[in-house]
């Protein structure tokens, strides 16, 4: 199991998990705040590939009002 942890490909796939992972928390909590997300949202989210901004936008979702003050964060 160590040896599989330590491949580039498990962590590769690791990571993916946790950006999907994120980015579901993210939209899941932020529509509860903001109301539906528009597909323009929903696609400039799918192209965020950094697991630190997607953080810090779930961090900020309670503090903003609306989506595009949201997507300043990214």
């Amino acid at each position: 199991v160590r040896r599989m942890e330590e491949s580039v490909t498990f962590q590769i796939i690791e990571k993916r998990g946790a950006i999907r992972g994120e980015r579901d928390a993210l939209l899941r909590v932020a529509s509860r705040r903001l109301g539906e997300v528009p597909p323009a949202v929903q696609e400039r989210l799918a192209q965020i590939s950094s697991l630190e901004k997607l953080q810090t936008m779930l961090d900020r979702v309670l503090d903003v009002a609306s989506w595009d003050e949201l997507l300043q964060t990214a």
